[in-house]
């Protein structure tokens, strides 16, 4: 039996579209054991079939790598909230490849497991530091392998995450995304995005509010999600730093010290930053 703890995360971060991630202490564990058939337990129905991402990603490496394929029972323990902002489909992407390769005897190396699942989930800002943990920044290059920097964070900082009653799906968020942006645009985001992994690792709420502005993604997002707008008003008011984590629906808060608010529509989860990525025993 195969135990795999994957922590959620949140990508985008700001100015940091499609580049920047940070691993949170919110986790799935999945459970893998040796069965005559496949079998799916703890998900919720709709993802009980062959469709299921972290089934169809096990049986991905046995195909990359040519071996014949080892049925098994995978059991969830889940924590993270379906298409909310913060990972999931890279979460169960990950244990997937993660538990194929155990059963396999280990025969993959970290580095080949992540451009695996980088390749499956189509881009790397949420696999990345579900993997290794922290903040990191991510590249995916032309012959489609990853390269990726871990950065340091603050003990100082914790960070709240906001989970409304509902959820958005990624290909919908991405489609109220303009086709063009100036350069002017791009270069607020690309002078504020360089310099997040410097303000994550300061203490300085000033300096990370300011870098972590944005032009690129937030406001074509936000709309969609109710009660936002509130939210980030009162971050602005009270020296926080308000954030649509991913692409939606959740948010995140980031503070020098412990909020207490009572968010209309969301539940507050007060986290910190997981340095160890994914875990196995």
């Amino acid at each position: 039996m195969i135990k795999i703890r994957v922590p959620a995360t949140s990508a985008n971060l700001g100015p940091g579209f499609d580049t920047l991630g940070i691993a949170l202490s919110l986790y799935n564990t999945y459970t893998i054991e040796l069965s005559d058939e496949y079998q799916l337990l703890g998900f919720k129905k709709k993802y009980t079939n062959e469709n299921n991402l972290c089934l169809k990603a096990y049986k991905e490496v046995f195909k990359i790598l040519n071996k014949e394929e080892i049925k098994v029972k995978i059991t969830i323990e889940q924590n993270i909230p379906n298409s909310g902002g913060l990972g999931s489909s890279a979460n169960v992407i990950i244990a997937g490849v993660v538990g194929a390769n155990m059963m396999l005897g280990d025969i993959l190396s970290k580095e080949e497991m992540i451009n695996i699942a980088c390749m499956i989930e189509g881009h790397p800002d949420n696999v990345i530091p579900a993997f290794v943990g922290s903040l990191v920044s991510s590249v995916k290059l032309d012959d489609g392998k990853c390269l990726y920097f871990k950065y340091s964070v603050s003990d100082k900082f914790l960070f709240n995450v906001l989970v409304p009653p509902f959820s958005l799906s990624t290909e919908k968020m991405r489609k109220c995304l303009p086709v063009k942006i100036s350069y002017k645009d791009a270069i607020f985001n690309l002078s504020r995005a360089i310099n997040v992994p410097y303000a994550l690792n300061n203490s300085d709420i000033s300096i990370l509010k300011e870098l972590m502005r944005d032009k690129m993604h937030q406001d074509y997002r936000v709309k969609y999600i109710d009660n936002a707008i509130d939210v980030f008003n009162w971050c602005e008011d009270n020296n926080c730093v308000g954030l649509i984590s991913g692409s939606g629906a959740s948010l995140l808060v980031i503070s020098d010290r412990e909020i207490e608010n009572d968010f209309k529509g969301f539940e507050l989860i007060k986290l910190k930053v997981d340095c160890d990525g994914v875990k196995v025993w």
